[in-house]
């Protein structure tokens, strides 16, 4: 029998889920493969709901950063033919990617994403763009048009450029420190 749950606060947010939809509890089991299929928070689900698993991907980025960055690759492609062939339904495949965006931006910082409280949340990580949470509330704000897509591309070049330093920096230090 499927049990039904409320969505956590964690993951409040009208731009990816209406509230009065309760999600199954019983959905595959999470792992990369579920990653690679692309599942909107499906980890962040399974963290707020304290259903652990063996890996949550932001406890390793070094693993999940290049699936995330693979997907939105593919994604790209897709809204670019789209846009260049001025298609006009647009607004799953943003979505899709803000989702990504989002992901990248919370694993890379090693934190399960919270989309109630993004913003602030985003002002405390060490590895982000450069005004990253007023453009991506532009993105959101017009997710169909090309500003906005081209908008998203560039942060996830941005954020991953901050991830790798981050990355490199801590690698300098743990190196130093023997």
């Amino acid at each position: 029998m499927k049990k039904q749950r409320e969505l956590p606060k964690e993951l409040e947010d009208d731009f990816f889920f209406l509230r009065s939809k309760p999600f199954d509890e019983n959905q595959a089991p999470l792992s990369a493969a579920e990653l690679e299929k692309f599942p909107y928070f499906l980890f962040e689900l399974s963290f707020y709901w304290n259903s652990p698993i063996e890996e949550y991907p932001w406890e390793n980025p070094e693993k999940s950063i290049p699936i995330l960055l693979n997907k939105w690759e593919k994604i790209r492609e897709g809204l670019e033919r789209k846009f260049s062939k001025r298609e006009k339904v647009l607004k799953s495949e943003m979505r899709a990617g803000i989702a990504l965006f989002f992901m990248l931006m919370f694993w890379s910082n090693s934190a399960p994403v919270e989309l109630s409280n993004w913003k602030e949340k985003m002002d405390g990580f060490y590895a982000k763009p450069v005004n990253g949470a007023e453009r991506l509330q532009f993105i959101m704000e017009r997710p169909n048009s090309y500003p906005a897509f081209r908008q998203l591309d560039e942060l996830f070049t941005e954020q991953y450029k901050q991830y790798a330093k981050m990355t490199a920096i801590q690698k300098r230090k743990q190196k130093e420190a023997k």
